[in-house]
């Protein structure tokens, strides 16, 4: 009896210490500097730059859509399980009160035929930029399935060298 419950309080502590291997033996740091493979990597901007970051409003809160007003393209993360990786898409619709340079309100076309609407609301001033609380990525596809992915985002200017 006593055998058993060493052995079943062995193999517990055993495997509590497997789910926590990662921070004793550094595979934390090795995690940070791999390149993310379910998002955008990270976008800098030159002095006098300006664009709009769009994150998934969830728990991951993983980057999925960059883009920059001047140019007519923009990054975006497409994780439908084919061809998942950052694509590029064009602008074909610009609304709305342009904080920063980046209307809340984008329509691009996708390759292969379909359409990304992004709207974002409930913006709120912060230091060289405006912060969008809410909003949705509405992706019709070319055989017209619809797909809404609840975001929020971030437009600002790079004012500075750094």
């Amino acid at each position: 009896m006593v055998k058993r419950f060493l052995s079943s309080l062995a193999m517990g502590l055993i495997l509590c210490g497997c789910a926590s291997t990662p921070e004793i033996f550094g595979g934390a740091d090795k995690a940070k500097t791999e390149k993310p493979t379910d998002r955008l990597e990270a976008r800098h901007l030159a002095q006098g730059e300006c664009a709009i970051f769009v994150w998934t409003k969830d728990n991951a809160r993983r980057f999925i859509l960059f883009s920059q007003y001047k140019e007519p393209m923009a990054s975006w993360w497409s994780g439908n399980g084919e061809g998942e990786g950052e694509i590029m898409i064009t602008r074909t619709l610009s609304e709305g009160y342009s904080s920063y340079e980046q209307p809340p309100h984008q329509d691009f076309v996708l390759p292969g035929g379909g359409r990304l609407s992004l709207k974002l609301d409930d913006p709120e001033e912060i230091n060289h930029g405006t912060r969008y609380k809410t909003g949705s990525i509405t992706i019709k596809s070319a055989d017209d399935w619809e797909k809404v992915i609840p975001v929020i985002g971030l437009a600002g200017c790079q004012i500075s060298q750094g």
